[in-house]
């Protein structure tokens, strides 16, 4: 069987290789999670017996291969918590908390996902 194919293409693709291309309108092509092909314009021509997901990204950014390696997303929970602490009253007093805080809360943080508002 063929593996499938995900092609992104219409939106500004930024890079970060060597030169810091940007490619607007461009594409993005994946297969197996990887990156493929990334360039100006249209994707390249798929084998037509490879299934083949296309994305519209018209009027957004496309960032090939950028992997987040810091946030704070889990702290968005938190968010209201200690407001009237300095600094350091805050950090002590939230370490406990973050330190409770599973995958599921840090994605429906993330998501702004069934948490309550305000």
């Amino acid at each position: 069987m063929t593996t499938p194919v995900t092609v992104i293409e219409g939106g500004v693709v930024a890079t970060m290789d060597g030169v810091r291309a940007e490619h607007a309108p461009g594409h993005l092509v994946l297969r197996d999670g990887l990156v493929e092909a990334v360039g100006p314009g249209p994707a390249p021509p798929i084998e037509p017996s490879t299934p083949v997901d296309t994305v519209d990204a018209r009027g957004c950014l496309v960032t090939p291969g950028l992997v987040n390696t810091h946030h704070h997303l889990y702290q968005w929970v938190t968010r209201g918590f200690a407001v009237d602490h300095t600094l350091f009253e805050w950090l002590t007093t939230l370490y406990p908390v973050w330190a409770c805080i599973d995958e599921d809360t840090v994605r429906s943080a993330a998501l702004g996902d069934g948490l309550p508002l305000g």
